[in-house]
């Protein structure tokens, strides 16, 4: 039997450690790796100008070293659920593979293509990738509900094994075994976009525009903790509310002494307890005696953490109200929307999250 493969590239834009990428190519006769442009998804996430540019060179770095593997990136437009059913027709699909996605509105849409991928006979492989642990296995150690705070969090991750060891990068030989004849108008239609021309696409479609130099807010409910073994990240998803973490006040209750902070920024490893998260606000005297004055050897706040939070709270509510357009998920998100909540610097477990007009910035601190 023929195996036609499609690898759908989405946040792991790389070709080491990607379990997803390697099983497209496990015994494949033909691999294309495609990245998906949707329209809903870049007009409602409120994604700045900066992001988009990052994004754009990101792919383009992608296609060129799929270009090194006499491959190339199949760049598409348009919503998965418009798109796929024309390239499994196409390009006589017979297995897509793509990383998990543990957020909600990710994982409605994945199910949705996951069963009209069955319909047409295409054998689907889903593996993790972007988090360093299986997040329905915390859940499940949970008795069936996230946990809520990071001491129970880590409890939990304290009982699983550890994480398996990066995958190597992708050879000429893996690539060359299922070579794909590249056409050679490839780049009339499936070559990376210049910001411009992303733009003016967008514009054609009459999507809400997101090329402009907002600041970028991620659609997410998950509190992202950034991991040391790797580039992956541990989410701990928040089906009903997402958390809005003060970085002092959790800092200081989770490492009151700064050991942390101590051993990856020196400049401040003479600061006072007192002050470790908070330096600008040390007397003078106190900066003068740790060799370490804000503002000459240490930068000045950046932003107000209160007016940041608002802010942002807000454009989650924004972000959740527009995602409820997305074609191939369900009313979830509006629901999601009308519960949008933010659990203070407390830890109560409180059943049900608050109304979105009563939400308050849980930090008055700057950052």
């Amino acid at each position: 039997m023929v195996v036609n493969s499609v690898h759908w590239f989405r946040k792991g834009l790389r070709l080491h450690d990607n379990p997803a990428l390697q099983e497209a190519l496990n015994g494949a006769d033909t691999v294309r790796c495609v990245y998906i442009l949707d329209p809903w998804f870049a007009g409602s996430a409120n994604v700045g100008i900066n992001r988009w540019r990052f994004l754009l060179e990101s792919l383009e770095d992608l296609d060129s070293s799929l270009r090194k593997l006499y491959s190339r990136l199949f760049v598409v437009r348009g919503q998965p659920a418009n798109v796929f059913p024309s390239l499994f027709k196409e390009w006589n699909v017979t297995r897509l593979t793509f990383e998990y996605d543990s957020e909600p509105y990710g994982k409605e849409r994945d199910g949705a293509i996951i069963k009209m991928a069955q319909e047409f006979g295409v054998e689907t492989i889903v593996r993790n990738s972007h988090t360093l642990y299986n997040l329905d296995r915390i859940v499940e150690m949970n008795n069936g509900s996230p946990p809520l705070t990071f001491k129970r969090f880590q409890a939990l991750v304290n009982r699983l094994e550890l994480p398996m060891k990066p995958l190597p990068t992708i050879t000429q030989e893996q690539m060359g075994s299922c070579r794909t004849k590249i056409a050679d108008n490839h780049d009339e239609h499936y070559s990376v976009p210049s910001l411009e021309e992303l733009a003016n696409w967008m514009q054609s479609i009459t999507v809400p525009s997101a090329l402009s130099p907002k600041p970028l807010i991620p659609p997410t409910t998950a509190t992202c903790m950034l991991s040391s073994a790797g580039p992956r990240y541990i989410l701990v998803a928040r089906p009903t509310f997402f958390h809005c973490y003060c970085p002092v006040g959790f800092g200081k209750r989770t490492d009151p002494s700064g050991d942390y902070i101590r051993r990856y920024i020196p400049k401040l490893k003479d600061y006072p307890n007192r002050y470790i998260y908070e330096p600008w606000r040390a007397p003078e005297s106190v900066q003068k005696a740790a060799n370490c004055i804000v503002g000459v050897d240490y930068p000045k706040p950046m932003i107000n953490h209160a007016e940041g939070s608002r802010l942002n709270i807000e454009r989650m509510k924004q972000v959740y109200q527009q995602l409820s357009h997305y074609k191939g998920l369900s009313e979830t998100l509006v629901i999601y929307n009308e519960n949008l909540g933010s659990r203070s610097e407390d830890r109560s477990d409180r059943k049900s999250p608050p109304h979105p007009s009563s939400l308050k910035a849980p930090c008055g601190r700057d950052i």
